[in-house]
């Protein structure tokens, strides 16, 4: 009996803790986008409902769902929905961008046409990124930037994606 009481003493403590390394609530930052200018937790107030992209120049899903993205984003525009992209690959061990990185980021999101804001990771960032276990890894947040629902893991086809999206703006 003590083993088998040691054991689920056990496995209740992994289950909290599992559930509390996924946040709540997208942590507040300050970070700068891929032209430079600095982004804040307040993008999220200038629409209901934010996608939280994570990806990374490396990740063929990654790229391969950007144009769908970029097209969402355009087609969304003014509906109380937007798109932020968080290139994860661009830090350094330093802690300094790497900028070739950096210019290849700019690159594929050119030629995929997807324009909405992709941010370089803060340090505000890092706790809530280390997290992130595959890419893309998508979130969405209120305007408050409290997450609403789950993470999904993996790329979508824009059809997917806009009745994910539809379900959360009606829900919302």
């Amino acid at each position: 009996m003590k083993k088998r009481s040691g054991l689920i003493l056990y496995l209740l403590t992994a289950l909290f803790w599992a559930m509390t390394l996924r946040a709540e609530k997208f942590p507040d930052f300050t970070a700068v986008d891929l032209a430079g200018k600095t982004v804040t937790q307040a993008v999220f107030k200038e629409n209901k409902v934010t996608m939280i992209n994570v990806w990374g120049t490396f990740c063929g899903p990654c790229i391969n769902e950007m144009p769908h993205l970029g097209e969402i984003s355009r087609e969304y525009a003014g509906k109380g929905f937007g798109i932020v992209g968080i290139v994860v690959d661009v830090l350094n061990n330093n802690g300094t961008f790497d900028q070739g990185t950096v210019r290849k980021a700019r690159q594929i999101v050119d030629k995929t046409k997807a324009s909405y804001v992709h941010v370089l990771p803060s340090g505000e960032m890092l706790g809530y990124l280390s997290n992130v276990q595959y890419i893309p890894d998508t979130v969405f947040v209120d305007s408050e930037g409290n997450i609403l629902g789950e993470h999904l893991i993996g790329s979508k086809s824009k059809a997917a994606w806009k009745t994910i999206i539809d379900k959360i703006l009606a829900d919302n």
